[in-house]
């Protein structure tokens, strides 16, 4: 028997190891939303003490007795941000973070940004960037003596130790901007479209950097959260994407590379296929969350992408959240989970976890169905 960290090694090397790698809640798009986790602990009957993994993204911190009973093999020590809203119990719903990004929440749900400190710009040039605050990078990371105890444990536990990494590129600049007008400032507005990208990557690299340099050793598999699609395909054209977004991208990876033997995951939503053989290109390990349930989009089946790119990149996620999981039944799940794997998993290259986070629809058998099935059909 592998443990978890030479299990989910051998996945993403493109070998079979002796079983699936299993994730659920190693990163802030795996896990399970606070309104689907409280059924499910009760159905459980297991303790839970409150904690929570983030109170942005309204995601608990999932007890050890729970991930080493269905054999999850990922532990996150750092989800890549820590500007959370104030208060213990994450009741706030207003805060501004240190982009001066203003996010709201209404009851149940997660944080969403509402204000982006460039919106009311017209017609602006990148002198325009320089003039925003800018944050200090180095309040953009924690305090990493406590991450590299924690590392360490889930280390000599034999899980695979996984991080975000603070970095991004079209995301962070469209939190900035808003999320259509900086889409549109790159045709009516390219310089200055670029120049936010620039610098948001300048300061994203240094928060890596600092976070790296200090538990980058202990780290298995680095995530880097950039979302690039939506449900008719990739946000810009892949002309646009080579030509602007690439390069900077480019430059994340060789971070990564330079100071960690870390695997790189991306988290991308969407159609987002017509993008990988640039990810590929770049050093990308994996894409998450291999969101295939697109109707119309061509390229993301599984079973295709499987084909296509399977002995070039690897596939995190792939078991469906917006149909199977919450309007299914447990057998149906079941079903959704072998499939899954007999598309994704031969040959290595596949981590089985949710499209994205359990969303609070989904009933907890569900959710045990899922965790059961990939240990009962996930063996080599």
């Amino acid at each position: 028997m592998m443990d978890g960290r030479e299990r989910l090694h051998v996945a993403l090397s493109h070998r079979e190891p002796d079983r699936i790698p299993i994730d659920f809640g190693g990163y802030l798009t795996t896990s399970i939303s606070l309104e689907a986790w409280k059924p499910l602990v009760k159905h459980l009957g297991i303790p839970w003490d409150g904690r929570m993994t983030s109170h942005r993204c309204q995601l608990p911190e999932i007890p050890e007795s729970l991930l080493e009973e269905y054999g999850v093999d990922t532990r996150n020590v750092y989800s890549g941000d820590v500007n959370e809203p104030s208060g213990s119990d994450g009741v706030e719903h207003r805060y501004t973070d240190r982009w001066g990004i203003v996010w709201e929440r209404a009851v149940g749900e997660p944080f969403i940004n509402r204000v982006a400190p460039l919106q009311s710009l017209t017609n602006p040039g990148p002198a325009e960037v320089h003039k925003l605050d800018w944050p200090d990078p180095s309040l953009l990371v924690p305090d990493c003596r406590e991450l590299r105890m924690e590392a360490e444990r889930h280390k000599g536990n034999g899980h695979a130790v996984v991080i975000g990494i603070p970095a991004r590129t079209i995301s962070l600049a469209q939190r900035l901007r808003g999320f259509d007008t900086w889409l549109l400032d790159t045709i009516r507005s390219p310089a200055f479209a670029e120049a936010l990208l620039a610098k948001c990557v300048e300061i994203g690299l240094e928060a890596t950097r600092s976070v790296l340099e200090q538990i980058g050793d202990l780290v298995d598999v680095a995530f880097w959260s950039d979302d690039m699609g939506m449900g008719s395909g990739p946000l810009v054209s892949p002309a646009t994407f080579r030509a602007i977004i690439k390069p900077y991208q480019k430059r994340i990876v060789e971070q990564v590379r330079e100071l960690s033997a870390a695997k790189i995951v991306v988290h991308s939503d969407g159609g987002v296929a017509p993008l990988i053989p640039d990810w590929v290109e770049i050093g990308v390990d994996a894409i998450n969350p291999v969101q295939h349930n697109l109707g119309a989009v061509k390229g993301m089946d599984p079973a295709e992408l499987k084909r296509e790119y399977g002995g070039d990149i690897s596939f995190w996620g792939g078991i469906d959240t917006s149909h199977v999981l919450p309007f299914c039944g447990p057998q149906e799940v079941r079903a959704e989970v072998r499939r899954r794997i007999d598309e994704l998993a031969p040959g290595g290259g596949f981590v089985l976890a949710s499209v994205h986070n359990v969303q609070p629809e989904v009933p907890p058998e569900n959710v045990v169905a899922m965790l059961e099935a990939a240990a009962d059909y996930g063996a080599y």
